[in-house]
């Protein structure tokens, strides 16, 4: 849902305008490119430390009933952490895309592409073969998924081979975009991508911190609680990323309030009366 909300929509979005400009304005093309770059991290880093800390609620509320045992959740939940590391690499890669495409450079997309699911398949072999092999590779990876006591975690190796084969596809992305035109707006984006990421990981302690606070008011026995006990610390993480990006004066967010307050608060111009002549009846 993050993805197709966030990397998809705005890459979809993206395209037209980047396909009327590309070769006429080199310096609009990129100024647009960058913008929509920088939106898609805005929205995506911070969900991806959301589901990160949140992630066993997120499997509990949604598939946490009938046979779907404890060991379930745990198992499904360090899955969907790992596949959440990718998020942002994968709604990157639709926009990276599109704007080849625009450009009518489609066969790097399509090689490179292809580069990444043919490195996935390599990985998810070679992690596999890891797994049942080296006891030591093994119990890294069960301590590190936070899985030591559960069966069949071998499983796990499949979405790490996606992720780290959809953040390198993304690299040779951003390789052959740089390659073919350039930096984007150096200190600006940087500035950009460091608060953003500032503001996720502010995102994620915190929203941990809640829990960990709450854990003393809510037992995690019924929906209702594993819901609110979520929700909370969701609100909290939220919260606190957005004051720090108040504080730091983030351009995107300056950016997505004056959108907000267009949309919601619209000053359109009172149409007055035409002046009088003088010669009505």
């Amino acid at each position: 849902m993050p993805l197709t909300i966030i990397g998809v929509s705005y890459s979809i979005a993206a395209f037209p305008f980047l396909a009327n400009i590309t070769g006429s304005d080199l310096k609009r093309y990129l100024a647009y490119f960058s913008s929509a770059l920088r939106h898609i991290i805005f929205w995506s880093l911070p969900a991806t430390a959301l589901i990160i800390i949140l992630r066993a609620h997120i499997v509990r509320i949604i598939l946490g009933t009938g046979l779907f045992g404890w060991e379930d959740t745990r198992l499904t939940a360090a899955a969907l952490a790992i596949f959440s590391i990718s998020l942002t690499a994968q709604g990157l890669i639709a926009l990276y895309a599109r704007a080849f495409y625009a450009a009518g450079h489609t066969k790097i997309p399509f090689l490179v592409n292809l580069t990444g699911s043919a490195l996935t398949i390599i990985l998810s072999f070679g992690f596999l073969y890891l797994y049942s092999s080296k006891p030591a590779f093994r119990l890294f990876a069960n301590s590190t998924m936070r899985v030591p006591d559960i069966k069949n975690a071998d499983i796990l190796m499949l979405p790490l081979a996606f992720s780290i084969g959809s953040l390198a596809n993304l690299a040779m992305l951003a390789y052959y975009f740089r390659k073919i035109w350039g930096k984007l707006d150096g200190g600006a984006f940087a500035k950009s991508i460091s608060q953003i990421a500032s503001a996720s990981t502010i995102c994620g302690v915190s929203a941990l911190m809640a829990l960990r606070l709450s854990d003393q008011f809510l037992k995690l026995e019924t929906f209702a609680n594993v819901a609110t006990h979520g929700f909370i610390a969701g609100l909290v993480g939220v919260g606190a990323g957005i004051a720090f990006l108040i504080v730091t004066k983030n351009a995107e967010l300056i950016e997505i309030k004056n959108v907000l307050r267009v949309r919601l608060w619209p000053k359109t111009p009172i149409i007055a009366r035409e002046p009088s002549t003088g010669t009505e009846l």
